[in-house]
């Protein structure tokens, strides 16, 4: 609103009394520059003019606009007719002034004002002089009341942003004024000790037109130079008055975010690091610690978040623990939180190795190997999270050379065979995620005669993923016999049993029993003669065959309770029906003094198989669905099962492989000691099928690791 208002207000003394019809004559004449006149009264006028005013000479003998002049004057001679103090009004041209033919016109009266002008003070006085604000509402002046209410809603209102509220310095931040108001002062404290002013000339009536800012505005760019979170203020200023806005930590300047963090296990005797993994017991506390937590200087880490997913809460500290009841390979994520704000996710994937407390072990070799020598890597899958840890650390070498049955009949049925001539146990009664250590033995072959064969021993550590060469008997890892031994693993003693005879490639078989204590991994040796066998076992020492076609045993085993059982075949040719049974007998201190042969497996042939012991029998499995129960405690075979080559059975196996259900597909298994049978076929590696003794049923579980399996075994 624009203000037209005076700086003073009219009064008596610049508003002059105003009267019509006062007039007297000039006596003397008036020369330029008299500050007095004398004039001719007759009749007493001259007593009624006021001791100040104006007059106005006019006389109608000079040029037109001159005839009149007009004086100020304050003082009146009504004795000597004089009038006192004249100044000459501006706009007027002093000129001369006849005497008798001048009127002096007293146009100012003492007793009554003009009506307009009486109008033009009470007007003033009503709307007050320019600049006065009252102190109350609805007091005094116009000018007072309104520039009170200007007062209350006109003083601008500080507000901004910035472009970016977080940035690495030097951070440029600018600063955009949004002030309400049409401010025209501006200071800016950006909270690093540093300031800017702006000011720039008020647009009268700005304030009332808009509520928003008019270009010149605040606006401000500025460079943080150091770290920090930042508070930023802003006061502005117009006519009506000032305002402050303070913006609490409203720009953070960052150095970047803090570096990938590191982490260190302090392992008890539970546990043991390999590289930077951690191996642990179930239910055992891991202990935790951020060896380097990636700070940036002058940004310092002020938080940490472990994601963990185990059966424990983490707490804000640079340590912790953690503790898992189900095995696996596990993940650690962390995140640093800086002072400032900035952040860092670091992730450790599966650097926590939990074992349980009984697992399957699965012995695969390289699948890129090949060759006499190759790599042969142990896969762990825990029996109560049923999932493949596809992590190893150590590779066993493991030499196998088949070349010496080059030629002979059945080579390729036989080199299978070979290739299969092993064994894993567990050693002693310490499980895998005790620490407990299991002896894994191969037939190691020579490339000349039957004289330098040989089996192989390892130790192998499932906690730690180590093998070691044990000292077995009196050498290094090693026992000399000539291929094809069956062995049965008892708790305490690895018994091998016939293979070909050493130096005698012929039917007979060895009948040496050689037995390896498990505690001390000392030899001993008995021979097996007639009086040992009964019931016709004591063809266990010849091979099968006729002589036509070669002759060659082939042999499964399981270990019982204290009873050793074999599966032999009864023929030979290009399959080997797996049919003749026997087990075992003995005493505690001499398990294996008696051979007995026991009634034939029942049912379809069996081209291939396993024997594995559960608790409630011995099974035997192949690829068919059919299953061969033996009852050590009625000694007859039951068969039945989920059927031979059933669809529920159909519906585990690899459909997408030719010959899935071919019933000579060789496997291995293994057992958990109880009612769980664990078979692995070596057609496919989606074909690892888990069968339970409880109901007689089959599952399939995951997908084995690539390349040709060793075996299995759980400890």
């Amino acid at each position: 609103m624009p203000s037209n208002y005076p700086n003073i207000l009219d009064t008596n003394q610049n508003l002059y009394l105003v009267h019509d019809a006062l007039r007297v004559v000039l006596a003397d004449d008036y020369t330029p520059g008299d500050t007095t006149i004398t004039v001719s009264d007759p009749h007493g006028v001259i007593t009624r003019f006021p001791p100040t005013g104006i007059i106005t000479l006019t006389e109608q003998c000079s040029d037109i606009s001159v005839r009149a002049i007009s004086f100020t004057y304050s003082g009146v001679d009504t004795t000597n007719l004089i009038f006192q103090n004249l100044v000459l009004l501006s706009g007027f041209t002093d000129v001369s002034k006849p005497k008798r033919l001048t009127d002096v016109t007293l146009n100012v009266v003492a007793d009554h004002h003009n009506s307009l002008k009486d109008a033009l003070i009470a007007i003033e006085e009503f709307a007050g002089k320019q600049g006065e604000v009252g102190t109350l509402p609805l007091q005094g002046t116009m000018e007072q009341r309104i520039n009170f209410l200007r007062q209350l809603v006109l003083p601008p209102t500080a507000w901004f942003g910035v472009d970016k509220t977080i940035d690495v310095v030097p951070f440029i931040a600018n600063f955009e004024d949004l002030s309400l108001r049409a401010p025209n002062i501006f200071h800016w404290d950006f909270g690093d000790g540093n300031t800017a002013d702006l000011s720039f000339p008020y647009t009268p009536g700005a304030a009332e037109g808009t509520l928003s800012t008019p270009p010149p505005n605040g606006n401000v760019s500025h460079t943080y130079a150091v770290p920090g979170e930042y508070n930023v203020t802003l006061t502005v200023t117009n006519p009506f008055g000032t305002n402050t806005l303070t913006i609490p930590g409203f720009v953070t300047a960052r150095t970047f975010a803090p570096d990938p963090a590191t982490i260190s296990f302090i392992p008890s005797v539970a546990q043991t690091v390999n590289g930077n993994v951690i191996r642990s017991a179930i239910n055992s506390l891991i202990e935790i610690e951020v060896a380097t937590n990636g700070e940036q200087v002058m940004d310092p880490i002020l938080s940490y978040n472990w994601s963990i997913a185990d059966d424990l809460n983490h707490g804000n500290a640079s340590t912790t623990e953690a503790m898992f009841s189900v095995g696996g390979l596990y993940d650690i994520d962390l995140r640093t939180n800086t002072t400032l704000g900035a952040y860092r996710i670091t992730e450790f994937p599966q650097v926590l190795d939990i074992l349980e407390n009984v697992n399957m072990w699965h012995l695969i070799f390289d699948p890129l190997g090949s060759g006499i020598t190759q790599n042969l890597f142990t896969y762990e899958f825990g029996l109560l999270s049923e999932t493949y840890k596809i992590k190893t650390y150590n590779p066993l070498s493991v030499s196998r050379n088949p070349a010496f049955l080059n030629g002979l009949p059945q080579q390729a049925q036989q080199t299978r065979e070979f290739l299969r001539n092993n064994g894993f146990v567990s050693r002693g009664t310490t499980s895998s995620g005790g620490q407990g250590t299991a002896i894994i033995y191969w037939s190691e072959g020579a490339p000349d005669t039957l004289s330098n064969q040989d089996i192989r021993f390892t130790e192998y550590s499932g906690f730690d993923d180590s093998y070691f060469v044990p000292t077995i008997g009196l050498d290094s890892g090693i026992m000399y016999r000539t291929w094809n031994w069956v062995s049965l693993n008892a708790p305490q003693t690895i018994y091998f049993l016939f293979g070909t005879a050493q130096n005698t490639p012929t039917a007979q078989t060895n009948n040496m029993l050689t037995a390896v204590d498990l505690a001390s991994l000392s030899t001993s040796g008995d021979l097996l003669l007639a009086h040992n066998f009964e019931n016709g076992a004591e063809e266990l020492l010849a091979n099968v065959g006729d002589g036509t076609d070669g002759e060659f045993s082939v042999y499964r085993s399981a270990w019982k309770d204290s009873t050793g059982y074999i599966v032999r075949n009864d023929g030979t040719g290009l399959f080997f029906r797996l049919k003749s049974f026997y087990r075992t007998e003995g005493t505690i201190s001499n398990q294996i003094q008696m051979i007995r042969k026991l009634m034939d497996i029942p049912g379809p042939t069996k081209l291939e198989g396993e024997l594995v012991p559960l608790s409630n029998g011995l099974y035997f499995f192949n690829n068919s669905g059919d299953v061969s129960v033996y009852s050590d405690a009625s000694n007859t075979w039951m068969s039945g099962g989920p059927g031979l080559n059933s669809p529920t059975f159909t519906s585990l196996q690899d459909r997408s492989v030719p010959g899935f259900d071919n019933t000579a597909n060789t496997l291995v298994a293994s057992s958990d000691g109880d009612s769980t049978a664990f078979l692995s076929f070596d057609y496919s590696t989606k074909a690892f099928i888990k069968f339970s003794a409880g109901d007689l049923t089959f599952s399939l579980l995951p997908s084995r690791p690539s390349g040709e399996q060793f075996g299995i075994g759980v400890y």
